[in-house]
Order: structure tokens, then sequence, then C-alpha cells
């Protein structure tokens, strides 16, 4: 398979408003790289659109939590399950719900983002969906007023996601988590690159969760717009007979690991954008693990 990285970053610039229904969803086309064109929405014209084959996704907050913003791994887990049944509770326009469940892992070790993929001689290379915080300094120097990013590899032919991490700036921003926000709504902020994992790019629809100005004046972010539904939607369309469980075998490519894969894991440039598949895959449904697990044993653009 033919990886590439992508990665996709929220930055707090205000666009104009559009009118609703006016989602777009991230392409294998890297604007940095060459012409992605755009429509009246400012979606990308080029490029083949990015999905998760998979019937469950999976992800794992890295184990450290943010120490110098008080955030412990366990209640990033929560954020973060909050942030998934938003998108993946959500109520499709024409009924039902998008075809996709998602797995809690726990936590891991491993603060890198990063996608290890097979190897001569070594055709198993574990991976993690990571939920990261940087606390000790944001790597990444023309990003400043960036509040968190999505890095996602995949194949440059089909569009089909490997893998995808979130990095959080709490060296630079607070966050706050509960129902009583004093500062950057963690959940809210989850919530709109939840969206980027699941594989939708920014809309300029003004109240849409992916609007690039994540607008953390108030929890609204974790309510998703019209706009935000029928973007879901469109990628993993609700299934006539919906599943009650995750296979068994769900799990990241090549397997999980909660450590570090490799030392070679994947560059992610940056996609520099204005602001913060295949539908249907024979599911219709959300599912959460129940509590927290405690420690378990291509192309990249961000």
């Amino acid at each position: 398979m033919r990886a590439s990285p992508l990665v996709l970053v929220g930055l707090l610039v205000c666009l104009g408003a559009r009118s609703a229904q006016a989602y777009c969803r991230t392409t294998t086309c890297d604007p940095e790289r060459e012409d992605c064109g755009s429509d009246e929405n400012g979606c990308a014209l080029r490029g083949v659109s990015l999905f998760w084959p998979d019937a469950c996704v999976t992800y794992a907050v890295q184990v450290n939590g943010s120490s110098l913003r008080g955030i412990s791994a366990f209640d990033t887990d929560q954020a973060m399950q909050g942030a998934f049944l938003a998108w993946l509770g959500t109520e499709c326009p024409g009924g039902g719900r998008p075809s996709l469940g998602v797995i809690p892992l726990g936590g891991a070790r491993c603060d890198r983002a990063e996608y290890n993929p097979p190897e001569q001689g070594r055709p198993l290379s574990p991976n993690a969906n990571l939920v990261i915080f940087r606390d000790e300094g944001w790597p990444y120097p023309n990003e400043r007023y960036v509040i968190a990013r999505t890095s996602i590899t995949f194949d440059v032919i089909t569009g089909a996601i490997f893998d995808a991490d979130i990095e959080i700036n709490s060296f630079r921003n607070e966050f706050s988590t509960g129902e009583d926000q004093s500062s950057n709504d963690l959940q809210g902020v989850l919530t709109h690159e939840v969206g980027h994992f699941l594989g939708l790019d920014h809309s300029l629809v003004e109240n849409a969760t992916m609007f690039a100005d994540y607008a953390l004046s108030n929890l609204g972010t974790r309510t998703l717009s019209s706009d935000d539904r029928a973007g879901i939607c469109s990628i993993y369309a609700p299934a006539a007979e919906p599943a009650l469980e995750c296979p068994g075998s769900t799990g990241p490519h090549h397997g999980y690991s909660s450590d570090c894969g490799s030392d070679a894991h994947a560059d992610a440039s940056c996609l520099s954008l204005a602001g913060a598949g295949t539908a249907g895959r024979g599911r219709g449904w959300v599912w959460l693990a129940i509590g927290w697990l405690a420690l378990a044993g291509a192309r990249r653009r961000s």
C-alpha cells in the first residue's frame, strides 16, 4: 500500500459565514504540494476523499495527560468519548446513525505522532491512534496560534485512513473540563479534531463544529450543526440493519502497541488551512467502552 501523511491544523482565524450543507471532506490532495482547486464552499476539487475502511476505529490517550494544565489521561478519555459520541451518535438527516463504531483502548505510553508501516522482516509494525498533550513546547514553529492538530496517514490511491493522531497545544493554551467552562473547552476542541480524525475538513459555515475558528467562548462546539451531521453521514452512511457490537479483531493497522513502535516514524508536513471514501460500511451505531482501561501491554498530513 502507498501511504502518505496529512496534517489538519485548527487555526484561530475568522472566516465569513456561508449557507448550510457546505461541509468539506478531506482529500488526498495536499495544497502545500499541488494545486487542489476549490469550489464555492472552499472544498478541494482534486484528490480522493478520506475515510476509515474499518467497522470500528480505536484510539488511546497518552498516559501522562497534561501535568502543566492539571488534566489527567482519564479526564481526556472522558472528553474523547464525548467527542466521538457527538459524531457517531448523531441522527443522520435521513434517519439512522453513522455506520462506524469506536473503541477506547485506554492509556498508551507512546508520546509521538507516528505511523509504522510494515517493513521487510517486520510484517507487523504495531500502531496506536493517539491523543497527546504538548506541555514542554509546541514543536511546530509555523503554527503559533494553533490549539490542536490532527495528523492522518492514508492510502494515496483509495483514501483509506491507516492512522490518526491528535496533538494538543497545552504549552500555550489553558483548557477546562466539565460543564463549567473557565478557558478553552477541551471536549469542544476534541470534538473539532475528531471531525478531522473521521475525514472532515474545515467548513465555512460559522456555527459548524468544523468551522476553522473554534469559537470557544461557550460549550457550543460540542454540539454538531446540521452541516456537521450532513458531513459525517455522507462518509459513513447509516446501515439498514445496525450492528450491535464491534468485531473482536478490530484494532489499529498491524496491531496495537502502547509503546512507540519505531524510531523511523512518519514525517508530518504542515497543511496550512485558514481557520482554527466510500460511504456505508454495513454498520449504523456508536459503541464506547465503559470505564477506563489500564495500560495495554503512505502519506501523512496534519
